[in-house]
């Protein structure tokens, strides 16, 4: 009878604790999804989401990514490498990522091709072909030549902006400002592409890269001789444990 007693005690036991724990982890998980979710709509709406891009939006992304996937498939690698370092130059806007350079690279290709070839349709002549062939490669190339002019305008700022800056910086070091802390007031003390280049670098900086590596990165964003040398003559003093000033 005992028995029978003690053992009915262990299996309420077992349940109940069985129970709590259950409950227990239930409890955890809702707190864990509400700490999770604080501040959060309820849902998200997927079709809400799709319908607040404007209608030229939806329409035109499935038909630029199918452009670009196209595109890399016909471009060598090395040319895609070609084309990302232009991008990189012109100041990698978010306008014009690589597939939608790639995507326009398409369709203006396409477009040249077509008018071109109504052209020669009027009138079969060697001048008319000739006028296919080049409209046809201006459309392909005209996304380039874009890249190309703005990068040189770019770059041509920051070689009219360099000298002050450095200047700054001198005179920031000289009174006993450390270098990254000058190099984080200059960039934010103006506007521009430098201005936008340094505060990248400070950026890389505070993300955990070296200074150096973080340099070295600016000069390759920027082709510029004059900024290579800065950068060098800097990588080379903080090597050799050498002023800065």
């Amino acid at each position: 009878m005992i028995q029978a007693i003690l053992g009915s005690m262990a299996v309420t036991g077992s349940l109940v604790t069985v129970w709590w724990t259950l409950s227990a982890r239930d409890r955890s998980t809702a707190l864990a999804a509400r700490n999770l979710t604080a501040g959060l709509p309820a849902y998200a709406d997927l079709r809400q989401a799709s319908l607040s891009r404007s209608a030229t939006d939806r329409a035109l992304t499935p038909i630029v990514d199918s452009l670009a996937r196209r595109a890399k498939a016909m471009t060598p690698m090395g040319r895609l490498d070609a084309l990302e370092r232009r991008i990189l130059l012109a100041g990698a806007p978010r306008a014009w990522p690589l597939d939608r350079v790639l995507a326009a690279k398409v369709a203006f290709g396409a477009l040249g091709f077509v008018f071109g070839g109504l052209r020669f349709l009027s009138g079969r002549s060697p001048l008319n072909l000739v006028f296919w062939i080049l409209v046809t490669g201006l459309g392909f190339f005209v996304a380039d030549l874009l890249l190309v002019n703005k990068a040189q305008k770019r770059t041509a700022l920051i070689r009219r902006a360099l000298p002050d800056k450095l200047d700054q910086l001198t005179i920031s070091v000289e009174a006993g400002l450390g270098f990254d802390a000058a190099l984080a007031r200059i960039a934010r003390s103006d506007s521009g592409p430098l201005a936008e280049e340094l505060q990248r670098v400070m950026q890389d900086v505070q993300a955990g890269m070296s200074r150096r590596e973080a340099l070295r990165r600016l000069s390759d964003r920027v082709d510029l001789a004059e900024l290579r040398s800065f950068v060098q003559a800097v990588t080379q003093a903080e090597q050799y444990g050498l002023s800065i000033g």
